[in-house]
């Protein structure tokens, strides 16, 4: 279980990395045309910053609460791609490689099919609203 402290970090640090990655965004997207570079930067980013950090973050005996308000709150607001690569790295270390694979290759693949699904059920409800508003 999650001391209070640990909660308040987390809230704490989720606030600056949701505006980084939005201004990370906009930036991208004014200077590419594309909001697709913010992301992929924003993405290596929180992904190179959560391996250094939660590495120096243990090796330095960090209290829990500063790592979870560093990792969970500023990193994963940033980006969860950064949280999804720690655990598939974490899975290869410890000797689940197939794990690691599975879920290295599932995840964008799976997530892809799942937008468009939403999509999809989303039109439906619009083709329903529309035939309800016509009757």
């Amino acid at each position: 279980m999650i001391s209070p402290e640990g909660l308040l970090a987390i809230a704490i640090g989720a606030v600056p990395g949701a505006l980084v990655r939005y201004y990370v965004g906009l930036w991208s997207d004014r200077r590419f045309g594309t909001l697709v570079f913010g992301t992929l930067s924003v993405n290596l980013m929180g992904a190179f910053l959560m391996g250094l950090l939660s590495h120096v973050l243990a090796r330095w005996g960090a209290p829990q609460w500063l790592s979870y308000g560093i990792t969970v709150g500023f990193l994963g607001s940033l980006t969860t791609f950064s949280t999804f690569t720690l655990e598939v790295s974490n899975l290869r270390r410890e000797g689940y490689p197939r794990i690691a694979w599975f879920y290295w290759l599932s995840t964008p693949i799976l997530g892809f099919l799942c937008v468009e699904a939403g999509i999809g059920l989303s039109h439906l409800f619009e083709m329903g609203l529309a035939a309800d508003a016509g009757q």
